[in-house]
């Protein structure tokens, strides 16, 4: 495993995959469906992620790119305009119930960043754990 720090300053990591090749579940209910990388210098990231993953770039809006190789989209890059806020990667987990997610999230802890909202094709929620930052859900 190795660790580096994209242009934008988030610190990521890789690994050769041997005996253990990754997620075993994928875009199904309570499993990890996209990755969110935001930062203030969304170009720079999503030239880095591109060039070092051979992937391509699709800018849909100003402010945001998607990474994707072929008919797979892997992850989405924005721009953060807090710089309050440090630059990041943040993992979406699919959900099927966005409602029962939330009051669970709070139960144990978690902080609702975001409430509810209505994205093309899906509703997320903004969630902070207890411990460490945000994670995304996405139903």
């Amino acid at each position: 495993m190795a660790l580096a720090q994209d242009p934008s300053g988030v610190t990521h990591g890789f690994w050769q995959a041997i005996e253990f090749t990754g997620f075993g579940r994928l875009f199904e209910a309570n499993a990890p469906s996209w990755f969110d990388h935001n930062s203030q210098n969304w170009q720079a990231a999503s030239d880095y992620y591109a060039k070092l993953l051979n992937m391509t770039i699709m800018t849909p809006h100003p402010g945001g790119a998607i990474l994707h190789r072929g008919d797979e989209w892997i992850a989405s890059v924005s721009q953060q305009d807090d710089a309050a806020i440090s630059p990041h990667w943040r993992p979406v987990f699919m959900v099927p119930d966005m409602p029962t997610t939330r009051a669970k999230a709070k139960e144990i802890g978690a902080t609702i960043v975001v409430e509810e909202q209505q994205v093309p094709g899906s509703v997320i929620s903004v969630i902070k754990d207890p411990v460490v930052g945000n994670l995304l859900t996405i139903m």
